[in-house]
């Protein structure tokens, strides 16, 4: 019911992890976006956010002064994660911590919690069947 109401717009989630795809090689079961089923060890799931992209600029300061390097689909903390929702929506870019410690600010918008939307599928009877899409926990 859900799915279908104008008040949540899963549609508009259910395409974007269709569009994040899965990894190859799942015999009974899949995760939906990829990077849900990967390990990343002590990281905590509520403060982390994959970067959705290639060459993604990871600036020094956040006006966007001087680039640090780029960030190719990679998991990176949110620094600031006492933040109101009302600054953050203000923030031109946020400010992570790479997995190998470098920080910068990079623009929100290239950026996806961990615990977002994601679909899992199970093989039932030869059929793939979606059981869960959910966000959060």
């Amino acid at each position: 019911e859900r799915l279908g109401s104008p008040d949540y717009n899963l549609w508009d989630e259910f395409a974007e992890v269709i569009r994040l795809g899965c990894d190859e090689g799942y015999e009974q079961s899949l995760v939906m976006p990829y990077y849900w089923g990967q390990d990343y060890g002590d990281l905590d799931a509520y403060g982390t956010y994959i970067v959705v992209g290639t060459k993604v600029p990871l600036y020094r300061t956040e006006s966007g002064e001087r680039t640090v390097r780029n960030l190719n689909w990679e998991a990176v903390e949110f620094v600031s994660l006492f933040e109101t929702a009302e600054v953050l929506a203000q923030a031109k870019r946020w400010e992570i911590k790479t997995r190998d410690g470098a920080r910068g600010f990079v623009e929100p918008q290239t950026l996806r919690a961990l615990v977002d939307f994601r679909l899992i599928a199970e093989r039932q009877d030869g059929t793939w069947v979606i059981t869960t899409f959910i966000a959060g926990d």
